[in-house]
């Protein structure tokens, strides 16, 4: 069994509620011994995580003290990338609902054909960015 080389190349925390600097040290410390279990891009010798500590809303009445959420850049999606891509070629191939489509105003099948082109460019982007090279 191969080892995976899918990388994390960015990912944001943002920390909303009643929460102190030191709270968020405190994360940063704990974050520090785990740093290792995520798996850095080979060419990227920074930490891709940030921890940002943002205020509450006063429009909303919050139900937790502290409320999180994790934006984060993963090369493993490519492969649900290929897979989409694999179904469109496989309905494109069969003209499979395209008929829905042209009855929109501006619609054209080569957008579906540029956008399917696209995505192949974003899968072969990530591929590249899993290798140490990538920025060389």
């Amino acid at each position: 069994m191969t080892k995976p080389t899918h990388c994390m190349l960015s990912a944001y925390l943002f920390l909303q509620g009643q929460i102190t600097s030191t709270d968020v040290n405190t994360v940063c410390l704990s974050e520090n011994h785990s740093i290792n279990a995520i798996r850095r891009a080979p060419w990227d010798f920074t930490n891709p995580l940030r921890i940002l500590h943002t205020p509450s809303s006063p429009y909303i009445k919050p139900q937790y003290k502290v409320s999180g959420l994790m934006l984060n850049n993963n090369t493993s999606i490519a492969p649900l990338f290929e897979r989409i891509l694999q179904q469109f070629a496989r309905l494109r191939s069969k003209n499979a609902f395209i008929d829905r489509f042209q009855k929109e105003e501006g619609f054209s099948v080569d957008m579906m054909d540029s956008s399917a082109e696209r995505v192949q460019e974003l899968i072969d982007l990530y591929s590249e960015a899993e290798k140490p090279e990538f920025l060389g």
